[in-house]
């Protein structure tokens, strides 16, 4: 709770400082060209991250050490073959896709990025699932938006504010990604007697191969949905608005998080434990850690939403300026969203650890349907508010049918009662 609590002042501490040195219309491309990489990298160092906190929580429960290290020896392959083919194709688009030449270079930029964007989640992924849950969070958290303020408010003593450019907010992002994997390997050897590389040829393989690349895929597909819904209004709103609309609305964004901080928090934690817990068939103790944790998460989302909606355009101002006073009401309405999103509990996490993967995939994809349509309709017309309301909308579409889903195939539930 302290790290997150840290990371989420931090991190919009961060935020701000790049929204007020860029100010909204590069603010607004930056966010484009992050989220756009984003939305390519992440499904492969999710998926990976996801089967890496499972399998090797599974191997705890079983005292499978070896298998542990053949589960990463795995992943690091995959990592490596899968990033370099993507990154060749995206930088082709790049070079010949793109006719903006400032976008152009942002978009090359963004590219590094891309190439390293895995490496953090992985590492993270094997601190996750051998039960250093705060060593995990650490470099994300703390590490990456402390380095960024420094450097940021370095440039912003040293110069004139207004001489940061997109480009160098970029590559400062690039850093961050540097010591956060930097620091997470650190930690892994420190923490644990755990090898990179096994020193026994044998080890390095896993007959399980064919299981684990469904599961990667499966989680990688979710993960896909997932930031599609999550960006799509940002990218749909830098479509068919304009830059400054983005800007505002990323901000509104930001701030929206407050009210889910106790569900990342709480996921964060548990996770491990409810993926050991299934893998033992401790049902009891599961349903049992699962109703806690929903209970935390829902007061959470309630003292956040009404942060927002009490003080949202006094933070808005506060954290970044007056100039961003506009966004509040895409924040009221985001927040709404995000209320919903906690008070359903981690019902997609219980699904994902107990191996029904298949179950999030098919309740994310029908609310990203039903996302884009909103977005398509109110964008135009309503601006940032209606990807607002399209974005709230879309998250009690597929928290609600994961809830039916996971009560029915399941017998959990991931409400309070």
């Amino acid at each position: 709770m302290v790290i997150r609590v840290c990371g989420l002042m931090l991190g919009a501490a961060a935020t701000a400082m790049i929204a007020r040195l860029l100010q909204p219309e590069k603010f607004g491309e930056y966010s484009f060209v992050l989220a756009v990489m984003t939305i390519l990298s992440m499904p492969l160092a999710f998926g990976l991250r996801q089967t890496l906190v499972r399998e090797i929580a599974y191997a705890r429960a079983h005292a499978g050490t070896g298998h542990s290290r053949q589960i990463w020896t795995w992943a690091l392959h995959r990592a490596i073959w899968a990033t370099g083919v993507f990154a060749v194709a995206l930088a082709v688009w790049i070079a010949w896709g793109i006719n903006d030449t400032d976008l152009q270079w942002h978009m090359a930029l963004g590219l590094g990025i891309y190439v390293l964007l895995p490496a953090p989640k992985l590492l993270s992924g094997v601190l996750h699932g051998m039960g250093h849950t705060v060593q995990s969070q650490f470099p994300e958290h703390v590490l990456r938006p402390v380095l960024t303020i420094v450097v940021l408010a370095s440039v912003w003593i040293a110069s004139d504010p207004a001489a940061l450019s997109v480009s160098a907010a970029l590559l400062i992002f690039s850093l961050a990604l540097v010591a956060d994997a930097a620091l997470s390997v650190a930690l892994l050897k420190r923490g644990s007697d755990f090898r990179f590389w096994p020193q026994i040829q044998g080890q390095a393989k896993t007959t399980r191969s064919r299981d684990l690349t469904i599961s990667t895929l499966s989680f990688g597909a979710i993960a896909s949905v997932q930031l599609i819904n999550n960006n799509l209004d940002i990218v749909m709103l830098g479509i068919l608005s304009t830059d400054a609309q983005v800007g505002l609305y990323n901000a509104a964004a930001v701030l929206s998080t407050i009210a889910v901080f106790g569900l990342g928090a709480v996921n964060t934690v548990i996770m491990p434990q409810i993926a050991k817990l299934h893998a033992e068939g401790n049902s009891a103790e599961l349903q049992a850690t699962i109703t806690k944790a929903a209970r935390i998460i829902t007061v959470f989302g309630i003292g956040g939403a009404a942060i927002t909606w009490v003080f949202g355009r006094h933070l808005l101002i506060l954290i970044f300026d007056s100039s961003y006073e506009g966004a509040f009401w895409a924040l009221v309405i985001l927040t709404f969203g995000q209320l919903a999103n906690a008070c359903f509990g981690p019902v997609a996490l219980i699904l994902n650890m107990t191996g029904h993967q298949t179950l999030t995939l098919i309740g994310v994809s029908t609310s990203v349907l039903v996302n884009a349509a909103l977005n398509l309709a109110l964008v135009p017309r309503y601006g940032m508010e209606g990807a607002a309301v399209a974005t709230a909308v879309s998250l009690v579409i597929w928290n609600g049918l994961l809830a039916v889903a996971l009560k029915r195939r399941t017998g959990y539930s991931s409400s309070i009662l």
